[in-house]
């Protein structure tokens, strides 16, 4: 003889079998949900990976331009073409090979921080948002360390301590003898001081307010 199974049981049955489907979909949900997260912060500590390596670029070009003076006053470029063609120079002779794009932004348009007299120190990100990374800069940790926003990461180079100076990449190409350099400020009949511009306004205490 068949058994009977009572209608009030299916029903009891078929509803926990619902809730249980609810409940494995809801841990799916979760899983993913924490995985699209932990994806966006490694993707974010990438990126921030990408801006530092880039960020030493400049300062290693800027620090190689500034120490490249073929004659009279050390002097900061004025523009970021300088680093890729330095016009003080008859033949070519780079301290950058090439511009590089913010990867936070993925724009080629840099901040720049600037001496009193115009030169160009540093750059820095248009981005908008707080770092993951707080700590462990090495050299750079008076600029980066404890930042509340990208744009208060600074990638500076002051020549008066040389607080941020790396041995620099030989960016040069040709126009390795000074015979051959043409000094831009003589050229165009430069009237500033001829002096070093050593960026002492932009030390520590200060390299944070420049925009």
């Amino acid at each position: 003889m068949v058994p009977l199974i009572k209608v009030g049981n299916m029903r009891r049955a078929g509803g926990f079998t619902y809730f249980g489907a609810l409940f494995i979909v809801a841990l799916i949900s979760l899983a993913l949900t924490g995985a699209a997260a932990i994806w966006r912060i490694e993707e974010q500590r990438a990126k921030e990976a990408e801006l530092l390596f880039i960020g030493q670029q400049y300062i290693d070009a800027i620090t190689s331009y500034y120490h490249a003076a073929p004659g009279g006053a050390k002097k900061y470029p004025r523009t970021i073409a300088e680093l890729l063609l330095d016009p003080r120079y008859v033949t070519v002779k780079r301290h950058l090979r090439r511009p590089w794009l913010d990867p936070l932004t993925g724009s080629a348009e840099w901040g720049l921080v600037r001496t009193k007299n115009g030169g160009i120190a540093g750059v820095f990100s248009h981005a908008a948002g707080r770092p993951i990374k707080q700590a462990g800069f090495g050299l750079l940790d008076t600029f980066l360390a404890g930042k509340s926003s990208y744009q208060d990461w600074r990638f500076i180079y002051i020549a008066a301590t040389d607080s941020t100076l790396r041995q620099p990449a030989d960016n040069s190409g040709e126009g390795e003898n000074q015979d051959d350099a043409l000094m831009a400020d003589e050229a165009a009949g430069d009237q500033e001081p001829q002096e070093d511009e050593t960026g002492e306004e932009l030390m520590p205490n200060e390299a944070g307010n420049n925009k």
